[in-house]
């Protein structure tokens, strides 16, 4: 054993011992590395939860974050874990709410911007087209889109389908011959 690893076990003893005296002090009291408190490993636990709100699943996230599956299961299921869940889905609610009223505010502005263009001599005559379209289409006045869809139900029998066989294959050979004429032609 060499002689860092020994002053290191020297220092670890002194600080396990020292902990007697002060049992307040959480990081000297020894711990049994089998028995891991989930609240220790907080950083993992919020990174955890972040990849769980987005979709990730326990495979991928022990996979990202170099941990054991079943190890990141019991994380997910600790009362930690749902309490950064909640406070997660809280900070994403308040975010969601500023971001609607961010844009109810903007609302006012953008129909004046609209209005500008529209009615301004200034706005070139295209740009004016496009946002009346626009206007006209959030309005419910969108363009008249059809949509024509058929659909043909029939049973073919094999004489049909060889007989639809032989036509594409007639098909296929005199375009064949009308571009071997053309390169004749071209090579003459």
């Amino acid at each position: 054993m060499d002689e860092t690893m020994e002053s290191w076990e020297e220092a670890v003893n002194t600080a396990h011992a020292i902990g007697a005296d002060r049992p307040w002090d959480k990081r000297l009291v020894k711990r049994d590395p089998t028995q891991v408190e989930v609240s220790a490993i907080q950083d993992k636990t919020r990174e955890i939860a972040r990849l769980a709100m987005i979709g990730w699943s326990t495979k991928a996230i022990a996979e990202f974050i170099g941990m054991d599956a079943p190890h990141v299961s019991a994380i997910r299921h600790s009362s930690l874990f749902r309490s950064i869940i909640d406070e997660l889905q809280d900070k994403r609610d308040e975010a969601a709410i500023d971001f609607r009223q961010d844009l109810e505010r903007l609302i006012p502005e953008a129909i004046n911007t609209y209005e500008e263009v529209l009615t301004g001599p200034q706005a070139p005559p295209s740009l004016r087209v496009k946002v009346a379209g626009e206007v006209l289409d959030r309005s419910g006045f969108a363009p008249v889109r059809q949509s024509i869809i058929q659909s043909v139900n029939t049973k073919l029998s094999m004489e049909d389908i060889a007989d639809i066989r032989n036509r594409a294959e007639e098909a296929r050979r005199r375009r064949q011959e009308q571009s071997i004429d053309v390169e004749a032609a071209i090579t003459e």
